[in-house]
């Protein structure tokens, strides 16, 4: 894998010598789970105005060691997925090939009923490839932040 994007991140982290207010803590929001993620789906859809068309799904892709070929075409990016069994999946990313699935986390393990998600995923995405992901944002270092 090619850790590139890892290193920069955090070469980013290291160069900051102290902990900064983010827009979620002047917001009040700095932990809650539906704001990041309405705002990672945003950046995630490469139609919306942020201008960076499919580099976030490349980047993630990245970091699950998938190829990115192919990944210019179409992208429908859902929030909150409702399974037949009533749980609601964080983030769906779809193309044509590919779906990738992410559960954010904040301050959080994950505790949710994946077997629900995967056979839910694989019966409405049948012959598309899936990739899985959870996002936590860690609270300490030994924890991994993707």
């Amino acid at each position: 894998m090619d850790n590139s994007l890892l290193k920069r991140f955090a070469e980013i982290k290291n160069s900051l010598s102290e902990e900064r207010e983010t827009f979620f803590d002047i917001c009040g929001y700095p932990h809650y789970e539906n704001v990041v993620s309405n705002v990672l789906a945003f950046f995630f859809d490469p139609g919306k105005g942020h201008g960076l068309g499919t580099l976030c799904i490349e980047a993630i892709m990245q970091v699950l060691e998938s190829k990115t070929y192919g990944i210019d075409g179409f992208w429908e990016v859902e929030r909150e997925v409702r399974t037949e069994k009533g749980n609601y999946i964080d983030i769906v990313l779809r193309s044509d090939n590919t779906v990738i699935v992410i559960e954010n986390k904040i301050y959080a393990s994950v505790y949710n009923d994946l077997q629900d998600y995967i056979g839910f995923i694989q019966r409405t995405n049948k012959g598309k490839k899936s990739l899985w992901s959870s996002i936590v944002f860690a609270t300490t270092e030994s924890q991994r932040i993707y």
